[in-house]
């Protein structure tokens, strides 16, 4: 907390405590934002991540869609915490800079680190948990784009062998030997021939 401003109005009680409860109705609103948003994060990571699951085994192209999703719902949601949390900081420093002198009751907040302990607004879970799901997705992303690209090698000029960094796994089908004759079939297997 800082030090009162000696230069604050000293203004009627009635009006200290209209002006506190305004402030605190404000912080309110950025507080219920804050919680609003914490609910769409765990709501959408929740089903992004269990559509995940479902979809890991059905191909590459889902599961690479509903990362980006993951990633564009992560970003876009901590900006808004970030834009709340920023409004909190600013209302305090106005009620901290504007505080009347006569004023002696409570904080209009319970606690908002101050900018000494800055570290505590960075582990706070408003903060700290959209970067970590948007983390989670960057990692499932390379993750899939890891075990769907499949490698090619070639055994023998005539045979190609293709295998894949994932569970399920191609075996190389036997081809025509290089050094082996083309063979044609019978004429009586083709059947009579129309003249």
């Amino acid at each position: 907390m800082k030090k009162p401003n000696p230069t604050a109005p000293v203004i009627s009680e009635g009006a200290v405590k209209d002006l506190a409860d305004t402030v605190r109705s404000m912080l309110y609103h950025e507080s219920d934002a804050i919680h609003q948003r914490m609910g769409w994060l765990g709501t959408f990571q929740g089903l992004l991540l269990a559509g995940t699951c479902v979809m890991w085994d059905k191909g590459k192209w889902p599961v690479f869609a509903l990362c980006c999703l993951g990633i564009a719902v992560s970003a876009l949601i901590a900006a808004s915490l970030r834009t709340a949390s920023i409004a909190t900081g600013k209302l305090l420093d106005w009620w901290d800079d504007n505080k009347p002198l006569n004023y002696r009751g409570p904080g209009v907040i319970g606690f908002f680190a101050p900018p000494a302990m800055r570290w505590v607004r960075i582990i706070a879970p408003w903060f700290l948990l959209p970067f970590l799901f948007l983390a989670t997705w960057v990692g499932l992303l390379g993750l899939d784009l890891w075990r769907a690209t499949p490698s090619i090698t070639a055994q023998t000029p005539t045979q190609i062998s293709v295998t894949r960094t994932s569970p399920i796994q191609l075996q190389p089908t036997p081809g025509p030997s290089a050094t082996a004759p083309l063979s044609h079939p019978k004429k009586d297997q083709l059947g009579p021939a129309k003249r």
